[in-house]
């Protein structure tokens, strides 16, 4: 049998001994490496066009991706272009449609290179899982594992069901992702996801945990929901007592941990005893609560908002904190549009919110399977729309709600399970 070829991209002089340990451990283990380091002194062809060449007919792409963005590219004429040869890399990996895997180094201090947030940010922004790492000589053993996941004989047969949360979002993830990126020195972060109460908000947040543990070196997180449906809401200090409540009552339940008193360090502190990296609290808000007492609601969020956002604590500088406040549209308000558009215009509010969760179509969904390499055969992907998604209701543009659409998924991923157990 052939051997797999992998492509090593990186920047080079910051990462010289990581790829220089993950080279050799993947050459003893019968791999084709392909890297800068290999090229011939001289070529007839650009660097960036040979680089992107070898991206093209490598089996695996593996981008490790440290704190520095890398030499920009030139040109024929010896013009510096738009991006560094490492992100040409890894765009030529996403138009050839490659195997990627992505290692990211953690980094010592958040990054300020514009162009470096920006190319993380386009990587995040993808429905594929990434790791990250600390230490140069875990890198060879994460990457040799997960090779083995997508080309081993039976480890390779498994789709993660969290596949499914990488099902479009991407505007979504990529400014939640950026956000983190931009406030990393933040204890606590607020975001306002908007959107039909039946199109995934549960789904988005189980995607935004995988990506703070990711982006944090795997840390576990804890996650509690509650509804902020306080009847009735008098005025807004009766509504942030009662979120204060079942905030402190579900974070109690979950953590098995008592909690003193409603405040960060309590909540810091309990996330210290239970060995947890972050907490996660989403606080659901139906529009047809909004109707009637918008300006109640407005109030008691903005000084929920104003009240926790800028709390820290240095004794647990490495504990966080994430808010997602959930705005849902229910038909039964009337003008739901109109109700979130009035709540979320408080002074707070725009600069935390997320982009509308919509629903979503047949080709975002086919997007989905190809992009995770569940199915790569157009045919058979139409065949399984037509299986497990004939059925869901439609809209006059035939799209649907995620909700609706997340059994189907759940079903496509045990499918491909099955099946390829069988081989």
């Amino acid at each position: 049998m052939r051997a797999y070829s992998i492509y090593i991209s990186s920047t080079y002089r910051d990462l010289i001994e990581d790829r220089k340990l993950l080279r050799t451990l993947l050459d003893q283990a019968q791999y084709t490496t392909v890297c800068m380091e290999k090229y011939p002194p001289a070529l007839s062809q650009s660097i960036k066009e040979k680089c992107q060449d070898d991206v093209c007919k490598a089996d695996i792409y593996v981008g490790i991706i440290g704190d520095n963005y890398g030499s920009i590219s030139r040109d024929e004429n010896g013009l510096e272009m738009d991006f560094s040869y490492t992100e040409y890399e890894y765009d030529a990996a996403v138009a050839s449609k490659r195997k990627r895997l992505i290692f990211f180094k953690k980094f010592k201090e958040p990054p300020k290179d514009e162009r470096l947030i920006a190319f993380i940010n386009k990587i995040k922004k993808s429905p594929f899982f990434t790791a990250s790492f600390e230490d140069v000589k875990d890198l060879p053993g994460m990457v040799l594992a997960s090779i083995i996941a997508q080309t081993g004989e039976n480890i390779k047969k498994i789709i993660p069901t969290e596949t499914k949360y990488f099902c479009d979002r991407f505007d979504q993830a990529e400014r939640f992702q950026s956000t983190l990126f931009k406030n990393l020195d933040r204890q606590i972060h607020f975001f306002m996801v908007c959107g039909h109460k039946y199109n995934g908000h549960a789904m988005f947040v189980k995607r935004c945990m995988y990506t703070i543990s990711n982006m944090f070196g795997n840390q576990e997180t804890l996650d509690i929901i509650i509804m902020a449906n306080s009847n009735p809401p008098s005025d807004e200090n009766k509504i942030m007592e009662d979120l204060r409540k079942k905030i402190l009552r579900q974070i109690e339940q979950k953590a098995k941990e008592s909690v003193p008193d409603f405040s960060a360090d309590s909540f810091f502190e309990c996330l210290h005893k239970t060995n947890k990296y972050c907490l996660i609290i989403s606080i659901v808000i139906q529009s047809s609560f909004l109707k009637d007492h918008i300006e109640v609601y407005k109030m008691a969020f903005q000084k929920f908002y104003a009240e926790f956002s800028q709390k820290s604590n240095p004794v647990y500088k490495d504990k966080k904190i994430v808010f997602f406040i959930h705005v849902q549209y229910i038909e039964e308000a009337g003008n739901e549009q109109e109700v979130v558009e009035n709540f979320e215009s408080g002074p707070h509010f725009t600069e935390i919110r997320l982009p509308t969760l919509s629903k979503i179509s047949d080709s975002l969904v086919t997007e989905w399977i190809i992009e995770n390499n569940i199915e790569d055969n157009q045919s058979d992907v139409d065949k399984r729309l037509k299986e497990f998604f004939s059925s869901i209701d439609r809209d006059p543009n035939d799209e649907y709600f995620m909700d609706n659409a997340e059994e189907a998924m759940d079903r496509v991923i045990d499918f491909y399970n099955e099946e390829k157990t069988k081989t």
